[in-house]
């Protein structure tokens, strides 16, 4: 995304939707971010259930964002891409889960 809008605008809007996530989700001000990515340590303390939310909240915010700047098939294969990347995460907490 940063290749096709520029490094500026992804700061942008990203501020933009931690901003609106924040108005439902307050805990939203523990995600940091920069030019080198995100950071979701914090989110930690978190209950899982209160952390899946946010983090839905946190994304489709972003994607209804893009949607209105990229255009519709853009931001769907993007809403795709992400859905692959969070059902990972989702088996990977499950089997952390089944570790401790």
């Amino acid at each position: 995304m940063v290749d096709l809008v520029g490094i500026h605008t992804v700061m942008v809007l990203t501020q933009r939707a931690l901003w609106m996530t924040r108005q439902k989700y307050g805990e939203a001000e523990l995600i940091h971010f920069d030019e080198g990515g995100f950071s979701f340590k914090e989110l930690e303390i978190l209950d899982r259930e209160r952390l899946k939310a946010l983090v839905e909240e946190f994304v489709s915010t972003m994607l209804g964002i893009l949607a209105g700047l990229l255009g519709k098939e853009f931001t769907e294969k993007l809403a795709h891409e992400i859905d692959e990347l969070l059902e990972l995460t989702e088996v990977q907490l499950e089997q952390d889960c089944y570790r401790d």
